[in-house]
């Protein structure tokens, strides 16, 4: 499933985007704004992931695809913290199961 921040550059952009200029204009001009809408998008999520487990997912893969244009220090800023939001609830529910996050199609992270 998409990761907060992809999810809202399809919000923000209103679809596709080669430059990405709304979401990243946010960063500065409407940070508060943006923080309530990557929280509200990592809740509904993680609210899913965990419908999914409870009905039998194995395995869970965060696509992150649009965190690959963000420098590591926005990405740091704007997309981690809302990838720890939607995984720490599973994390203490009673399943244990493979996860991963993908941006740009390279696995950055897993858990066993």
């Amino acid at each position: 499933m998409g990761a907060p921040w992809t999810i809202a550059t399809y919000v923000v952009e209103g679809g596709m985007t080669n430059t990405y200029t709304n979401i990243k204009s946010m960063c500065h001009t409407a940070p508060n704004v943006l923080r309530g809408l990557l929280s509200h998008l990592a809740q509904a999520i993680s609210d899913y992931i965990i419908y999914q487990v409870n009905s039998g997912a194995q395995c869970v893969q965060i696509f992150d695809s649009w965190g690959g244009q963000l420098p590591p220090h926005v990405w740091e800023q704007w997309s981690k913290p809302y990838i720890k939001q939607v995984t720490v609830p599973y994390f203490l529910c009673s399943h244990v199961f493979p996860t991963s996050h993908v941006a740009c199609s390279v696995i950055i992270q897993s858990s066993d």
